[in-house]
């Protein structure tokens, strides 16, 4: 499916603060590489601005899961090359990585909703072909209705 490619390209675009930081100049060009990505799959200049306008909150909330993650295996890492290992210590982190796992989808899904909503009715529709869903599809001639 593209749309997790989408979100993940989303997720690694950050808001240029007013003095640019090194690499900023490659921020942009990821941004221009995904406003074109979206351009050519059909959507309108309108549903490009508000999916591109969502992503910097996006990719904050996944910058600090994506932290947090990081930090999670880190202390798995370390628990599990205990001598002796802490078994409760490493359940509960396992624990913590698949709540964490669980958040990371839950925030694509959340933008996906936020995105539906905001969109127009054939950006909608395209946004969910993209998806490889289809919206509303109709019952063949003759076909009782569902």
């Amino acid at each position: 499916m593209i749309l997790p490619l989408l979100l993940a390209a989303a997720a690694a675009v950050q808001p240029a603060p007013s003095a640019p930081p090194p690499g900023a100049a490659g921020q942009g060009n990821d941004i221009a590489a995904f406003e074109a990505q979206l351009r050519q799959r059909g959507f309108s200049e309108a549903g490009v601005r508000a999916i591109v306008g969502a992503a910097p909150q996006g990719a904050a909330a996944a910058e600090a899961l994506q932290a947090q993650i990081q930090a999670s295996v880190a202390e798995l890492r370390t628990a599990a090359g205990a001598n002796p290992v802490d078994v409760n210590r490493v359940a509960t982190l396992l624990r913590r990585l698949d709540d964490l796992a669980g958040q990371m989808s839950r925030l694509g899904t959340e933008a996906t909703i936020r995105n539906l909503q905001t969109l127009s009715e054939p950006d909608r529709r395209l946004l969910l072909e993209t998806m490889g869903l289809r919206g509303n599809p109709q019952a063949p001639p003759g076909a009782p209705p569902r």
